[in-house]
């Protein structure tokens, strides 16, 4: 059902399914989404953005949960439908006013910078006003380690996994395997000649924290379908937790993700990757990510479009499963992409 609605901002439309709301905004001489708008799932705001002759063309507020959004800078005309094409300039508390048709923010925030994507400030806000008296600048001494990997006790990889660390040039995880509920984490590291990483399709099925890092001659790192998610087979539900971080890895040029893998994870962290020329992720990759950065030390241009899968080198991880659009732009260093 549609109709029109009068409101202290002039005429909007409100369109409804099953009695429930999906959209309330602005709207065209046709009655199409037009404008700023606020889509809507079981009652509760989801997205708000730019829409054209009804056509969603720009994501300025993206729900995570009922207690945070996240808040893309850039222009209504600009397309960052895709997630490496978002700024995220906010993260944290927000409210909804029904009657300004407004996610605004509100409490507890990180406030990021938008060319680079670091936390700049820790922000308090009331309804859309920040109070000043609460902003705790960020120092420059966090943002010097904002490439590392968080440190914490790792459990070192089963030995069955890798049986000789110190001279292992290749890893290669078998399809269908290492599905059982103790293994939640894994961390690659201190394999000093590593150069392939490769895991097979429907793997790592209960990980939620896959960190890759100080591997100085590793080259290549591949993942098949269906791997690290809960979600391998049925749509990805969103989550808080799942971490995907690849750090200090100097030679390290090309990483692929099948598709459906990662799906339910909420981070993806590339930093100091400065050979890295391929990056694909298939269909449903970090579907819910909240986080998508990648860090470099100078720029580099990464082509993702699914009709040029072929092109990139990937072979059967993309075949069929199509390479979800990254960029075709320079990024530059910590900018999320």
């Amino acid at each position: 059902m549609t109709w029109i609605e009068d409101s202290e901002d002039g005429l909007r439309m409100a369109i409804t399914h099953n009695n429930q709301l999906v959209y309330r905004g602005g709207f065209n001489d046709t009655y199409q989404r037009d404008g700023f708008g606020v889509e809507f799932s079981d009652g509760q705001p989801t997205q708000t953005g730019e829409f054209v002759d009804g056509t969603l063309v720009h994501i300025y507020q993206r729900v995570v949960n009922s207690s945070k959004m996240i808040e893309f800078g850039g222009r209504g005309n600009e397309n960052n439908l895709s997630i490496p094409s978002r700024r995220p300039i906010y993260i944290g508390g927000f409210s909804y006013n029904a009657e300004r048709n407004r996610c605004s923010r509100n409490g507890r925030g990180n406030q990021l910078d938008d060319s680079t994507g670091v936390c700049v400030a820790i922000t308090e806000w009331i309804d859309g006003v920040e109070d000043p008296s609460c902003r705790q600048e960020v120092t420059q001494r966090l943002h010097e380690n904002r490439g590392s990997v968080p440190q914490r006790e790792e459990t070192p990889l089963p030995r069955e996994m890798v049986s000789d660390p110190l001279t292992a040039e290749e890893v290669n995880i078998s399809g269908n395997s290492w599905n059982t509920a103790d293994l939640s984490e894994l961390a690659f590291s201190d394999l000093p000649r590593l150069k392939r990483l490769c895991v097979g399709d429907g793997s790592f099925t209960q990980v939620r924290r896959f960190i890759v890092r100080d591997l100085q001659q590793l080259e290549f790192v591949e993942i098949g379908r269906n791997s690290l998610s809960f979600a391998f087979s049925g749509y990805p539900q969103r989550r808080d937790d799942g971490v995907f971080h690849i750090a200090n890895c100097a030679k390290l040029r090309h990483v692929a993700i099948g598709a459906k893998s990662c799906s339910d994870y909420s981070s993806l962290v590339l930093s100091h990757v400065d050979a890295l020329t391929e990056l694909l992720i298939g269909d449903y990759g970090f579907h819910h990510s909240s986080e998508f950065r990648l860090q470099r030390e100078r720029a580099m241009s990464v082509c993702r479009r699914a009709a040029e899968a072929e092109d990139c080198g990937i072979g059967g991880i993309c075949a069929g499963g199509g390479a979800q659009c990254v960029a075709e732009r320079c990024v530059s260093s910590g900018r999320f992409i």
